[in-house]
């Protein structure tokens, strides 16, 4: 950086450096958080294909890097190791009475733009349909995954438009797994049937779900040849909490899992659902909840509330139906969010939407924020609904 003072500008011909889109350089407005990470080394890697618009990652946040002119002409300067040139700038108006400045600098770029960068959303949009659906396997061969692809989490820090912190957040959220270093998800038939093993097999030894040791449900299923990965995995989707068990000498020799009854049973409810989509079959509200308790096990209650960003009531008629419309079919764009679902219904209760925006912030205040932009607030009877606020959205 060059400190305050007297400098001789040195250049040959302005009109020669390369400028605009043709520089060699680039100006990046950042924020300190960002500045603060370059001067520690941290790295900072530009994601996006030539048809996407460009996002800067830290290793835990992701940035929008947009092109923004400016009027003014940016010069990008250096310290130059020389004796003072005749084609400096000061001289050049310079009297020879007048002491003349030590230092000297050149010109070696300039531009009229810069890139500004703003914390953005990530984009998980194609996350969906570069993860293979894992169907079971009796061997880390895995013949039975359905795509070539090979779902490295480096793979998809390559092809997702988001850091790797808040990659590796969505893909527990949406209930994939990683085996044998490969990104899967669980069909959800297959993972209704390995949960089935597990709860027989805490039945048959009498454990508690809120306690299930892995290494008495790896003993118990010995004979099924399921991978550790996978059953680790199916508990992990279904408990609240996971605590290794350690001995003397900080060894890792079990793991406890606290397995919810809710997470069971909204499992179940969204494998019927998907199920009855699948198979083109429209029923009933009461019809559903009918074949939901007659699916779980009998000890499972079900909860309408657990299915919320899974489905929709059709209320308009005598008998209402329900429809399975789950919450990663949505673009993750705002604008487009909001655009689909005033399209699906144009009118929402603030608890039906909730589940299906939620992801739009990352506090209720920014939540708020977005949601007064797209939408209009109004309360009936005490219930909150959202409508439109941009007609062109349709």
């Amino acid at each position: 950086m060059l400190s305050t003072g007297q400098y001789n500008i040195l250049f040959n011909d302005i009109h020669a450096l390369p400028s605009g889109n043709e520089s060699d350089y680039m100006i990046l407005e950042v924020d300190p958080e960002i500045v603060s990470l370059l001067e520690s080394n941290h790295p900072l890697i530009l994601r996006g294909s030539d048809t996407d618009e460009a996002v800067l990652c830290t290793l835990g946040e992701t940035y929008a890097a947009r092109h923004a002119e400016t009027s003014n002409l940016f010069l990008l300067l250096e310290h130059v190791d020389q004796q003072v040139s005749k084609y400096s700038l000061s001289n050049a108006y310079s009297s020879s009475n007048k002491p003349q400045p030590s230092q000297s600098i050149a010109i070696v770029n300039s531009g009229s733009f810069f890139v500004e960068v703003t914390k953005t959303r990530p984009k998980f949009d194609s996350l969906a349909n570069l993860l293979p659906i894992y169907r079971g396997s009796s061997s880390f061969k895995d013949s039975s995954i359905t795509s070539p692809t090979i779902c490295s989490t480096e793979y998809l820090l390559d092809n997702i438009q988001a850091s790797k912190i808040q990659l590796l957040d969505h893909l527990n959220s949406i209930k994939a797994f990683e085996l044998n270093g490969e990104w899967r998800i669980f069909n959800l038939e297959y993972l209704i049937s390995i949960l089935e093993l597990i709860l027989l097999s805490v039945m048959e030894h009498d454990m508690n779900l809120a306690c299930i040791s892995l290494r008495e449900i790896q003993n118990s299923l010995t004979e099924h040849d399921i991978p550790e990965e996978v059953i680790v995995n199916c508990l992990k989707l279904h408990s609240t909490s996971v605590k290794p068990t350690e001995n003397g000498a900080n060894n890792v020799v079990d793991i406890q899992f606290h397995v919810s009854e809710d997470m069971i049973s909204r499992t179940y409810g969204h494998t019927l659902l998907q199920s009855l989509d699948r198979a083109n079959e429209r029923i009933s509200m009461k019809e559903f909840l009918t074949r939901w308790k007659n699916y779980v096990p009998d000890t499972i209650s079900i909860d309408l509330e657990l299915l919320k960003g899974y489905y929709l009531i059709e209320e308009d008629m005598i008998n209402p139906m329900i429809v399975y419309f789950p919450k990663d079919i949505l673009p993750s764009d705002s604008k487009e969010k909001f655009s689909k679902l005033f399209k699906i219904k144009p009118k929402w209760m603030k608890s039906d939407i909730l589940p299906y925006i939620s992801d739009l912030a990352d506090n209720a205040k920014e939540l708020d924020a977005i949601t007064l932009k797209y939408s209009r607030v109004s309360t009936i009877n005490n219930n909150t609904y959202y409508t439109s606020r941009l007609p062109q959205l349709f």
